[in-house]
């Protein structure tokens, strides 16, 4: 059963690989084009993506790949518009915020026309998860791998074009996903209303909105104290780690999450083999995570210094302790997958709630106390404890 696992989340991951290469390739580039200040601001950017990801379909796209097929066009419309509608709040906040008197001037700045990426992004990040889930929902996962590999390939593209900058390429980056979507649409597929679905597919709104916006968020408090209290530079400096180090295996820890929202579907009558597969997808990560903490110990600091450039200057203690959060994260998060296939919702919200009141009220009075490096120690050593008790939460909902 792994190995079929492994088979499915294979093109995923290699899409998923594909398009981090490029990223990758193209990093030592635009680091020498742009300052950590600007990859700060772009950080900042990628957060509100996530956000969009997570909850721009307001968890109706969790529905897509098990509906009925007379249900998904009507899916596929609630998708659209409830991003279009959180795009155009999303925008109207930040122009807001953008001119409050001074606000331009703070550590976290927006430009003038931020608005504007903000509706872009939001918008396009949330049609992208959409056609992840409908492709995903016709076992087609090359296609999804071809998407995931576009939106990195179109980043390093587009962000090369200076006059566009790092913030347009990353909210144009989704756009491809779109077209997987168009062509659900125009096939026809299913003929039921969009109200209809909205109203017979609830539950996943009103218990999935909660806890996914609580998970996203409260992951992003971490890039958001970091820009606020050290810097836009600190924030880059951040970002990039992250994007070199932990994005390869928190991207392939993803994808094999998306594949067991189905394969754990398959196999809900038989917890056996579920906890098997389950322990062995867990094993595998922590296996992967372990060899990496290793390399990165004795080269991550002059292997990043080499690819990133003189204008950066990255501690081995930070790329480790920023690694090692990521790892962790990394692991226990596939096997969240399945929560949802047992609609065991309230378990799920429960910790959400709990990582982000703790990271709220923790990371903004640590920061203001601690270094930058001892702050991104005591972000690994919090992620430890809380996804510790998350992965003991999961264990537990199968053995009942």
């Amino acid at each position: 059963m792994l190995t079929a696992t492994l088979g499915r989340a294979g093109w995923v991951a290699a899409g998923t690989l594909l398009g981090q290469g490029a990223v990758l390739v193209a990093t030592p580039f635009l680091a020498r084009i742009f300052t950590p200040a600007d990859f700060g601001q772009l950080a900042i950017l990628i957060t509100i993506s996530n956000i969009a990801t997570a909850v721009a379909c307001l968890r109706y796209d969790l529905a897509l790949p098990a509906a009925p097929d007379s249900d998904i066009n009507g899916l596929l419309r609630d998708c659209i518009a409830s991003s279009a509608l959180l795009a155009a709040c999303a925008a109207v906040a930040v122009d807001i915020v953008a001119r409050v008197p001074g606000f331009g001037t703070s550590k976290v700045a927006l430009g003038p026309a931020s608005w504007t990426v903000v509706l872009v992004c939001v918008f396009a990040a949330g049609v992208y998860q959409a056609a992840n889930a409908l492709l995903l929902r016709w076992s087609a996962y090359r296609g999804v791998a071809l998407i995931r590999a576009s939106q990195g390939v179109l980043f390093a593209l587009v962000s090369f074009v200076r006059s566009i900058g790092l913030m347009w390429a990353h909210a144009l980056s989704f756009l491809v996903g779109g077209l997987a979507v168009v062509h659900a649409l125009r096939s026809r597929e299913g003929d039921a209303g969009w109200l209809h679905t909205a109203r017979a597919y609830a539950k996943y709104p009103i218990w999935g909105i909660p806890g996914a916006a609580l998970d996203v968020v409260g992951y992003s408090l971490c890039v958001w104290t970091i820009a606020g209290v050290y810097g836009d530079a600190a924030a880059g400096e951040y970002s990039q780690v992250q994007r070199l180090v932990g994005a390869p295996l928190m991207l392939v820890s993803i994808s094999l999450g998306q594949i067991l929202l189905r394969q754990t579907a398959e196999l809900q009558h038989d917890k056996a083999q579920l906890r098997a597969l389950l322990g062995k997808v867990f094993a595998l990560l922590a296996g992967l995570s372990v060899c990496g903490l290793v390399a990165l110990f004795f080269v991550g600091e002059p292997g990043i210094a080499l690819i990133l450039g003189g204008q950066w200057s990255i501690s081995r203690d930070f790329i480790v302790c920023t690694s090692f959060a990521a790892f962790v994260r990394a692991c226990v998060s596939p096997l969240s997958s399945v929560l949802i296939t047992f609609r065991r919702f309230e378990l799920a919200l429960a910790w959400q709630a709990t990582y982000f009141v703790s990271a709220i009220v923790l990371f903004s009075y640590f920061a203001r106390t601690l270094t930058l490096e001892q702050f991104v120690a005591f972000y690994a050593i919090h992620e430890c404890v809380l996804y510790g008790a998350y992965a003991a939460l999961i264990a537990r909902s199968l053995r009942r």
